[in-house]
């Protein structure tokens, strides 16, 4: 069970430990915030389920880094809606340079189980 609260500082910690987890590759950790019926929308615009959003965290890019802006939180009942921005330091499968991103998110969380899980993400490119 996560550590989090039903409020909007749970869905923040919630949040900041989805990073840490791709970061430090804890794939176990986030499979405890990422539901089971996510729908990922990745800014090129694929989207993936479960299992093909953890094969493409798993083998097809290491995360170095990751940080989000200032984020908007507003809770309805037991949906949590987060708005804000995203950058990311990655290194693709097959690159030997890192690749940084910077995109605006949309994140929808649902309190399940005793804690808050990941059931959407859009994130689009920022321009620059």
């Amino acid at each position: 069970m996560g550590s989090e609260a039903r409020n909007i500082a749970g869905v923040l910690e919630a949040e900041r430990r989805r990073g840490e987890a791709l970061v430090t590759r804890d794939f176990a950790a986030l499979r405890q915030i990422v539901a089971p019926d996510i729908r990922h929308t990745h800014t090129r615009g694929v989207i993936d389920d479960f299992d093909s959003y953890f094969h493409f965290v798993e083998n097809e890019l290491t995360f170095l880094a990751a940080s989000r802006g200032g984020l908007d939180v507003r809770l309805i009942g037991d949906i949590a809606v987060m708005q804000g921005t995203m950058k990311n330091l990655v290194l693709p499968k097959g690159r030997s340079e890192p690749l940084e991103t910077a995109a605006q998110v949309l994140q929808v969380w649902e309190w399940r189980d005793g804690r808050w899980q990941m059931i959407a993400f859009q994130s689009t490119n920022l321009p620059g």
